[in-house]
């Protein structure tokens, strides 16, 4: 999704996607969150039928100047060369570095992590893992969010019960939260909604962006 944005096949997404980098630049946040859906490719060893899209999240450290990448279902030889999800995401690492140092202000010094260009993108081995045949990459993604959020640990196992809880929180979150039912939030719905269908994209897999989420430094 967040490649075929960067790739250019929607301008009005990319403009709205860039206006949330923009603003990363100024805030005080010291991590921003990048949850990414990107086309899945088939993989006997993992599952027997192939995915429409998987779910992976990059995590930018504003103090320690890294990218921390995060993938539910990693190769069986942890090796970055053979994980495709990693290299799609280096698009968008290179994306992002490119328009942030373009957009920051006189006053940043050349030190700046906005004008650093390629800073290091790590791979995370320890990323906890989805079973074989199930879909909870998004489940995944959504938990190490959580952790991020709330400055928790991110175990590097997670079994099935614990699993279902995840699920669990987040459908009562939905439904406990009147954001979800409001005016409001219908009306921003169809704004997406209605930026996306002014331009066809030209990937089958290209989705609605997700959102920037920036976490602020904990003190």
């Amino acid at each position: 999704m967040l490649q075929s944005l960067v790739n250019g096949y929607n301008s009005n997404l990319l403009n709205l996607y860039h206006k949330s980098l923009e603003e990363a630049v100024n805030s005080e946040c010291r991590f921003i969150l990048f949850p990414m859906t990107t086309p899945a490719y088939y993989d006997k060893k993992i599952t027997k039928s192939p995915r429409p899209v998987h779910w992976t999240i990059m995590v930018f450290d504003k103090i320690e100047r890294n990218w921390k990448f995060y993938n539910s279902i990693r190769t069986r030889s942890s090796s970055i060369n053979r994980d495709v999800y990693f290299k799609n995401a280096q698009s968008v690492v290179d994306d992002a570095e490119k328009y942030w140092s373009s957009k920051v202000n006189d006053s940043y010094d050349a030190n700046h992590w906005a004008r650093t260009k390629k800073n290091k993108m790590l791979y995370q081995t320890t990323s906890p893992q989805q079973l074989p045949g199930s879909l909870d990459c998004a489940v995944i993604v959504m938990y190490i969010m959580g952790c991020y959020i709330e400055g928790k640990p991110i175990a590097e196992e997670l079994p099935k019960q614990a699993v279902i809880d995840i699920k669990v929180d987040i459908l009562s979150a939905i439904v406990n939260d009147r954001w979800f039912w409001n005016l409001e939030a219908y009306n921003e719905t169809l704004e997406m909604a209605q930026l996306f269908s002014n331009e066809e994209a030209e990937d089958d897999c290209q989705e609605l962006p997700a959102p920037i989420i920036e976490i602020p430094e904990t003190k």
